[in-house]
C-alpha cells in the first residue's frame, strides 16, 4: 500500500472503513494510470486471498 495514502487513511476516516489503494489492484503494465486489471488479477485479491467471497 502506498505510504502517503495509507497514513492519510489512517489519520482521518469514519469508523469501519476499508483501505483501497487504486495503485495497487490497477494494471501495472499499462502506460497509462488506474486502468482496468486483467482479468486474472482482479480475481486476486491484493492480500494474497482470491475474490471469490
Amino acid at each position: 500500500m502506498s505510504g502517503e495514502g495509507r497514513a492519510a487513511f489512517l489519520g482521518e476516516r469514519l469508523a469501519g472503513a476499508q483501505h483501497f489503494d487504486i495503485d495497487e489492484v490497477s494494471e501495472q503494465s499499462s502506460p497509462y494510470p488506474h486502468m482496468i486489471p486483467s482479468h486474472h488479477r482482479f480475481q486476486i485479491d491484493p492480500r494474497g486471498q482470491d475474490g471469490s467471497g
